[in-house]
């Protein structure tokens, strides 16, 4: 099984890629910030495939090798997991 953290990361105003560098089946994505402003990831850095909120954890089971993660007006703290295992 292959895991991958990042330690808290600031978000941008566009779509910044993150390499997971293994094919992940699941993913933690948890907004750290105090904003109020949402976080959105992309798994193709032009569509939004969601938001989450500050303290709202977002757990899915997908198939990725990469995420693109944005904020409308940049500098929110999230942190993000992921696992090879579903």
């Amino acid at each position: 099984m292959n895991l991958f953290y990042s330690e808290k990361t600031n978000t941008q105003s566009v779509f910044t890629k993150t390499n997971i560098g293994f094919l992940a089946r699941s993913i933690t994505l948890v907004a750290a910030s105090k904003s109020s402003e949402d976080i959105q990831y992309s798994f193709d850095g032009q569509n939004v495939a969601g938001d989450i909120s500050i303290g709202e954890p977002l757990n899915e089971s997908i198939t990725f090798t990469e995420i693109w993660i944005k904020s409308a007006s940049g500098g929110q703290e999230y942190r993000l997991w992921a696992s090879s295992k579903p």
